[in-house]
């Protein structure tokens, strides 16, 4: 499902991450002693156009893109059960993300 067919728009600052099932490598992550089963990983779907600023009202560019792999706290955000492509899907907000994992 492509974004920009008109089924789906997010709105606001909003990312909807489908949850991976990998698990990082050590050697490529700090891990916080106690915290490794309150983090996701995830990668990004949609991402909505951005936050407008109060002052200006103008967007501000989003951060996270399509495609990028995320880590994310267990308790943030919202699971959605959608049937897009049969894929589960978490909305959560663009400041929820922790790292962006290359």
């Amino acid at each position: 499902m492509n974004p920009t067919d008109g089924t789906l728009k997010v709105q606001s600052d909003i990312i909807l991450v489908e949850p991976l099932d990998e698990v990082l490598e050590e050697s490529r992550l700090i891990l916080v002693p106690g915290a490794d089963d309150h983090t996701r990983l995830g990668i990004v779907k949609y991402t909505g156009p951005g936050k407008r600023c109060k002052k200006t009202g103008l967007r501000m560019p989003m951060q996270i893109m399509v495609g990028m792999r995320v880590l994310y706290g267990s308790y943030t955000g919202e699971d959605l059960q959608m049937n897009l492509g049969g894929i589960d899907l978490t909305a959560i907000r663009e400041p929820d993300v922790m790292a962006i994992v290359h």
